[in-house]
């Protein structure tokens, strides 16, 4: 019984159909003009490395005509390149490019994109976007689930 339990586990981290609720913005706000997101538990998850419901949200936003980017904290190597290009491919997104901070904050290349919208899993990222004069809405994701919390 054990094993069967387990295996109940890690079914619970597979891709489920996800309708992004947008009553986070009012009928009468218009989208954001440059929306960026993180990817490592926000656009897929670490660990099983599938897509979380965020993916909805970057398909949303484009098709009201924001422009979308992905932020990450890694390093900018080929490798993190080629995965990050494999998941925007497998995955249909429609985003303008990919921005590696190298593990720093994500706050100067936000700012440098014009953000008004960064969906991010990591508390202090969404500190920072707070703490900042900038005019960015942070987006917290829940990493147990790819969903929005604290909106």
């Amino acid at each position: 019984s054990y094993l069967v339990e387990k295996r109940k586990l890690f079914k619970k981290a597979k891709q489920v159909p996800y309708k992004f609720d947008w009553g986070l913005l009012s009928e009468q706000e218009r989208p954001p003009l440059v929306a960026t997101f993180d990817f490592d538990d926000t656009l897929q998850f670490a660990d099983t490395k599938t897509a979380t419901p965020v993916v909805q949200a970057v398909k949303d936003l484009a098709s009201r005509g924001s422009t979308i980017y992905i932020v990450t904290s890694r390093q900018n190597t080929e490798e993190n390149q080629q995965e990050i290009d494999n998941f925007i491919e497998e995955n249909d997104l429609p985003t303008s490019g990919v921005h590696f901070t190298n593990f720093a904050d994500k706050i100067d290349t936000l700012i440098d994109l014009q953000s008004e919208m960064h969906f991010d899993n990591d508390p202090q990222e969404i500190e920072v976007i707070i703490d900042s004069d900038a005019e960015i809405r942070p987006m917290q994701v829940d990493a147990s689930t790819g969903t929005l919390i604290n909106v």
